[in-house]
């Protein structure tokens, strides 16, 4: 049916046998103030063909109950049990009010009683209309009921196959519905939960933590949240519940862990501090004694003192790897790396092990190649790192052995498998990681082990690269200062690759050879 019928030519299928009755519903129509289209049938069975055909062609059935062959209420039956898309009205006889409300109550919209002089037809039109009328707010609202059915379906799936719990609550607080996610946070069951209490107040869609306490299984922390809606025609609110025990607990574990860091760091600084003030104090009367400044001392006495202050030295290396140790568990380790000349850094931990190595007859030895590049590293920081393997060399190897640092060129730029480290070189490993670079060991039964570590070589390039945009140069000044104050001014009205062109011949002169 048009959904526009009573506001443009109103299309009537009239089935009537009666020549009088059809003229006179005719001249009744064309005297309304609307426009109106009458097709005609005499017979019932004429009309289920035209309705068959196309019922989507009319906008309104009038059917007379007097029909030969079929009544007009069978007939009104059989179309409305096809469903037949229209509205239907039956013309009675005076005296058959009774059929017109049985016809009403199988789902006729109207019926017109058929009075003596006509009288009846100046209504016509009146109930006509109404019958449209009607009919399309039934459907209407059909539709609307059709679409709140499936939207609250869709609801209803989603609440239901949401992985967080989630119960809808009525205005007086009571539990509507349920989904197997929030039976499992409850650990009850369904009908302990339905129309009971919620227990918890709902504050808007703010967040709050509750406890879902049951006496098969520990309390449960949930996250708890709410919303206003309209469900079923009243106001609810939809109650979300997310399990946040796992997740509370591993909180919880790490404010654990930064307060026993804190306490640990505390501790041991002020152990490290303690410890320090009469090391100090050791190693100033055992220089003192060895200097020959309380007098001449004897042989076997240096030796002593010498072990004295060997053990000392150890002793204060072992207190700082432990505050290195501290400041890495709480993030405090940290590396500045800069230009770095090896060939200096390593032969400055070899002079601070050279004392340890020469007491027990261990050979310590170099090899640095001439043309060996500048790292990009914390020159303090990779001596402790070089000096801390020294020292864990000479502990470990037998009396007259021999040590050699080589320095060279990694080739290797994937991740190779190697093999473990061990906890005494913990900090060798934590500071070459913050450098970007790799440890590891190689041993060999009863021929020694070879420790490995990497740093990235220097680049003013990967330096500066970032820095050196077309945007950033153009247009702008750039100075390059060198190590000793020299200066190189440039106006950088160039492309970027023509500046880091420019740069490397320079490099030389700026950083000096090594």
């Amino acid at each position: 049916m048009s959904e526009n019928a009573t506001s443009s030519s109103l299309r009537i299928l009239l089935v009537e046998d009666d020549e009088h009755d059809r003229l006179a519903f005719q001249r009744a129509v064309k005297k309304a103030d609307f426009a109106a289209q009458i097709t005609l049938c005499g017979q019932a069975e004429d009309a289920i063909r035209e309705l068959r055909s196309d019922g989507e062609v009319f906008d309104l059935a009038v059917v007379d109950h007097r029909l030969p062959g079929m009544s007009g209420l069978e007939l009104c039956k059989t179309l409305l049990a096809e469903e037949v898309p229209l509205p239907l009205v039956i013309l009675t006889g005076q005296g058959s009010e009774a059929l017109a409300v049985k016809a009403l109550k199988v789902g006729v919209e109207d019926y017109i009683v058929k009075t003596p002089g006509k009288y009846y037809l100046d209504l016509l039109p009146v109930v006509l209309l109404e019958a449209v009328r009607k009919y399309q707010d039934r459907i209407a609202r059909k539709q609307a009921e059709e679409t709140l059915r499936a939207d609250q379906a869709c609801f209803r799936d989603m609440i239901y196959n949401n992985a967080d719990g989630n119960l809808i609550v009525d205005s007086r607080g009571i539990v509507r519905l349920v989904n197997p996610a929030a039976q499992t946070l409850f650990d009850v069951e369904v009908e302990r939960l339905l129309d009971q209490p919620f227990g918890f107040p709902l504050v808007g869609n703010e967040a709050t933590e509750v406890e879902l306490v049951s006496a098969r299984r520990d309390p449960v922390i949930a996250e708890m949240r709410s919303a206003e809606m309209m469900w079923k025609g009243e106001r609810v609110h939809v109650v979300s519940l997310r399990d946040m025990t796992e997740r509370k607990i591993a909180r919880e574990r790490d404010i654990r862990r930064q307060q026993e860091l804190k306490v640990k760091d505390q501790f041991i600084s002020h152990v490290s501090h303690e410890l320090r003030s009469p090391l100090a104090a050791v190693y100033e009367f055992v220089t003192i004694l060895l200097d020959g400044l309380a007098g001449e001392i004897q042989d076997q006495q240096r030796e002593h003192l010498q072990t004295i202050l060997r053990n000392v030295l150890q002793l204060k290396t072992m207190i700082d790897d432990l505050l290195d140790v501290s400041r890495t568990q709480t993030g405090k380790l940290t590396v500045q790396p800069r230009y770095l000349s090896l060939r200096e850094t390593v032969h400055g931990a070899v002079e601070s092990c050279s004392g340890f190595a020469s007491a027990k007859g261990i050979t310590l030895s170099t090899e640095l190649p001439d043309d060996l590049p500048p790292a990009y590293a914390d020159g303090q920081r990779v001596q402790q790192i070089v000096t801390n393997l020294l020292n864990n060399a000479v502990k470990f190897t037998p009396r007259n052995g021999k040590i050699t640092i080589r320095v060279g060129i990694d080739e290797n730029d994937g991740d190779t498998a190697r093999q473990g480290l061990g906890l005494g070189l913990y900090i060798c490993k934590e500071l070459v990681s913050r450098h970007g670079g790799r440890i590891w060991v190689d041993s060999e039964l009863k021929r020694g082990s070879t420790f490995y570590f990497t740093l990235p070589v220097f680049s003013l390039e990967k330096i500066l690269g970032p820095i050196l945009t077309e945007d950033n140069l153009s247009g702008r000044n750039l100075a390059l200062i060198d190590g000793e104050g020299q200066s190189y001014h440039s106006r950088c009205s160039i492309t970027p690759e023509r500046q880091i062109d420019r740069r490397n011949r320079k490099q030389d002169r700026s950083f000096g050879s090594n």
